[in-house]
């Protein structure tokens, strides 16, 4: 019987933590150990973990001192992990109670991950939506996978829950990349498609539950966090080993993903007119489009435009017109 690792990284979760722990606790399958490392949580979160495994010997609390981030979290619990397999979880998310078994009763050795896509999405636990993967991720390949990531294509192919690794596999990986704030899960996976790692879709039942919010403030905060992280990744995927076949399908969606990120800063009302030009000036520096100059000249044309452009008539054909780009 093959260990799994759940690694758990925790910042602030006092309120949904316990359930997300009893959701681990409570598996079928018995020869796991969870790894919860709290990022210097400022609530009560490292009390109600420490009262919840105390007489649990295989849940394991450790705790960082200083706040580092979600990706340095989850690379502390990597390394502490002993399972054979890795599955990640986060502090509001909750596993189903056979999640586990029915995982393993699939386990293919071969390879070095395994995704299970199926999900469900729930604010109350009243109301659940069915996340499915459609028959384009089900039956699609590993460029179609990656363009999907890449581009950001919402709902994502799968989430960070969907994947049970090979241990050896993330150490290959050397983890998650601790620059990023948001898109760790998204960077790491484009990565495992792109240098060709080992992998098999399973059409599963759902098997997973992902907690959603609805603050505004919340959101906006990290609508922020999701633009300064996509130039990070958009500069990084340039200086992927350029040997690979699949570098100038790489380069192909970062540039759809580039103009659906500039098009939607100019849409919308949370972005000034310096910030946006701050913006596609990375442009300058890695060549994404060829003629930066030109495209700053119709950049700043489009935000003169704005109030026709934000007529609700405009916003559609344009965003229907993304759509179709991107999607090519």
């Amino acid at each position: 019987m093959k260990k799994v690792s759940i690694v758990i990284p925790c910042y602030n979760a006092e309120n949904t933590i316990e359930e997300t722990l009893l959701s681990v606790a409570n598996q079928t399958y018995e020869n796991i150990e969870c790894i919860i490392v709290d990022d210097c949580s400022k609530d009560n979160s490292r009390t109600k973990i420490s009262d919840f495994i105390k007489d649990k010997e295989n849940f394991f609390l450790k705790v960082l001192k200083q706040n580092r981030g979600g990706a340095y979290a989850r690379n502390i619990g990597v390394t502490a992990a002993t399972g054979n397999y890795i599955m990640f979880l986060d502090s509001d998310d909750i596993l189903d109670l056979d999640c586990l078994n029915h995982r393993l009763s699939h386990l293919d050795e071969r390879l070095d991950f395994m995704v299970f896509p199926n999900y469900g999405r729930f604010k109350s636990r009243n109301h659940i939506n069915k996340v499915l993967a459609s028959k384009k991720i089900l039956n699609g390949s590993r460029e179609s996978h990656l363009h999907s990531f890449v581009i950001h294509d919402l709902p994502l192919p799968w989430n960070i829950m969907s994947v049970l690794w090979k241990q050896q596999t993330l150490k290959k990986l050397k983890g998650f990349d601790i620059d990023y704030v948001r898109l760790q899960d998204v960077e790491l996976m484009v990565r495992a498609l792109y240098y060709n790692f080992s992998y098999k879709i399973i059409d599963n039942v759902i098997d997973c539950y992902y907690r959603y919010y609805s603050n505004e403030e919340k959101a906006k905060k990290k609508r922020a966090k999701f633009f300064d992280a996509s130039l990070l990744f958009i500069i990084k995927c340039f200086y992927f080993d350029k040997d690979n076949l699949l570098y100038q399908p790489l380069i192909s969606s970062i540039r759809k993903f580039y103009a659906q990120l500039i098009t939607i800063q100019i849409l919308s009302n949370e972005f000034s007119q310096g910030r946006i030009l701050d913006f596609i000036q990375i442009n300058k520096q890695i060549n994404i489009f060829n003629n930066h100059i030109k495209l700053r000249k119709v950049v700043k044309f489009l935000i003169q435009m704005r109030s026709f452009l934000r007529l609700p008539v405009i916003r559609t054909i344009i965003w229907r017109t993304m759509k179709v780009y991107i999607k090519l």
